[in-house]
């Protein structure tokens, strides 16, 4: 048992990156769908990277796009403003405390929009909070163990035809080095 708490404090101080990337798959969702419900509609083709990235890295011609769409779908911006908020929650709260509050406010407000694809998050999100609230305190991610095991993956995908894992092992430690 204790190894498995040690395993969920690394793991999943993580998660404010796990979940912001969730959240974006439920902006990216919404898009998805309001580009087959309105396929004579150019505003919802090509703003895919415009709404994933920050507001901060966005370019004028970029929110131009995104407000045309915005025009179209309510909740397109309803939840990209959410996902905004969301994501500013973890750089604004200084402590366990604040970050639960915030997150608290967060759900209730996410909750009213009744969103199935963003009910699904947010019950995920409630499920983890206390693990997700670790982060206010630790500041710590598991950011670099992810990209070593995204690392592996790929090389395990590409390396078919190596006769035995001691020979892939060398393969790995070689072009990692």
């Amino acid at each position: 048992m204790q190894n498995w708490n040690l395993f969920l404090n690394t793991c999943i101080n993580g998660l404010p990156e796990n979940h912001s990337a969730e959240i974006n798959d439920v902006l990216d969702s919404l898009r998805k769908s309001l580009r087959r419900e309105f396929k004579n509609e150019d505003c919802f083709k090509s703003i895919k990277w415009k709404l994933l990235k920050r507001p901060e890295k966005c370019n004028e011609t970029d929110f131009a796009l995104l407000q045309n769409a915005f025009n179209k779908s309510w909740l397109l911006e309803e939840i990209y403003q959410l996902r905004n908020t969301f994501n500013s929650i973890f750089d604004l709260a200084k402590n366990k405390h604040q970050l639960e509050q915030y997150l608290n406010s967060w759900i209730e407000f996410a909750e009213k929009l009744n969103y199935s694809y963003l009910n699904t998050f947010i019950r995920t999100l409630k499920n983890w909070k206390p693990h997700i609230i670790a982060f206010a305190s630790q500041r710590i991610t598991n950011a670099v163990t992810e990209g070593l095991n995204n690392y592996l993956r790929y090389f395990k995908r590409i390396s078919f035809g190596v006769p035995n894992f001691k020979h892939m092992r060398l393969r790995i430690l070689v072009a990692s080095a």
